[in-house]
């Protein structure tokens, strides 16, 4: 499974359903180097930038080969103007499709009009997000 930027940026921030996924799932889990950046980018200091590559350690990183860059160019010519899919979403999902892998992602917006890509686990991703929090608003 290749995890999307914004569940990675949910387990470190301690959201529960994040911490939840990755115990109901089993490794393999694979990441973008698009989102090693994006993690990394958060950091406001060395020590924090030294915990998130820790963290993102735990992870396969996928090659971004020549032919992910031309797919994932196409990928951002046919859904830019609909869904504005940034150059970063487009590279992670040519990534998803390259490798045939599902992408675990809350980026309903920009991955759903990928017709090619495998979102099978977006929607558990979603049903467990939305089980937690009905749950957290009726014990409250």
């Amino acid at each position: 499974m290749l995890i999307d930027s914004d569940i990675l940026i949910d387990f470190l921030r301690g959201r529960l359903e994040a911490q939840k996924f990755f115990n109901q799932f089993k490794p393999p889990f694979y990441i973008s180097y698009i989102s090693k950046f994006e993690i990394l980018a958060g950091s406001v200091n060395k020590t924090e930038m030294k915990l998130y590559e820790d963290f993102l350690s735990h992870f396969i990183l996928l090659p971004i080969t020549n032919e992910i860059i031309e797919l994932a160019f196409q990928i951002f010519k046919e859904h830019f103007l609909r869904s504005k899919i940034g150059w970063q979403d487009a590279i992670i999902a040519a990534s998803a499709i390259y490798y045939n892998i599902p992408l675990i992602s809350r980026n309903k917006k920009h991955y759903t009009p990928i017709t090619r890509l495998n979102l099978e686990r977006l929607i558990n991703y979603s049903l467990l997000c939305y089980n937690s929090f009905i749950l957290s608003n009726l014990t409250n």
